[in-house]
């Protein structure tokens, strides 16, 4: 968590309750199902690929997902040890259909090599995406200094 005030953190933090008595808590108003929120307590409100704190901001919190780590098409369970909470950007654009299962780790991996593994993957593609930004602003500087991408002048 950064040093500036968060959405609901502070307030988390300083309430002395155990899970269970969180969880009642929670499900109170029947805005969250329980599954859905012993999942989000045992994630601590956080992506689980890559650590986006869900009660950061309200805009954090909209972006809560499930994923089933190894996916329902290849025969991934659908049991919560295979549901991750999960930012949408990890869950739609980075993880999407990867199954780390016949990818990264051997058969019989536990979750926990499942979710580093998917971890791993996450920050790959967000490597990726950095570069090609990286790549973009380069190419706007360079216009802006009036040099082509290749080196060359402009053509006017």
């Amino acid at each position: 968590m950064s040093g500036r005030e968060t959405f609901w953190r502070p307030f988390c933090e300083n309430v002395a309750m155990n899970e269970d008595d969180i969880l009642r808590e929670i499900t109170t108003n029947k805005a969250w199902p329980e599954s859905s929120a012993q999942l989000c307590i045992r994630a601590r409100f956080k992506c689980e690929y890559c650590d986006l704190d869900f009660l950061e901001s309200p805009v954090a919190y909209k972006q809560i997902q499930f994923d089933h780590i190894v996916p329902r098409r290849a025969k991934g369970p659908d049991s919560d040890e295979n549901l991750a909470v999960v930012c949408r950007t990890c869950n739609m654009d980075w993880k999407s259909r990867w199954n780390p299962a016949e990818k990264a780790v051997s058969p019989g991996a536990s979750r926990s090599e499942l979710v580093a593994a998917c971890r791993q993957r996450v920050r790959g593609q967000r490597e990726k995406c950095a570069a090609e930004g990286a790549r973009i602003l380069d190419i706007l500087s360079a216009a802006q200094l009036g040099i082509a991408a290749d080196g060359a002048s402009p053509r006017r």
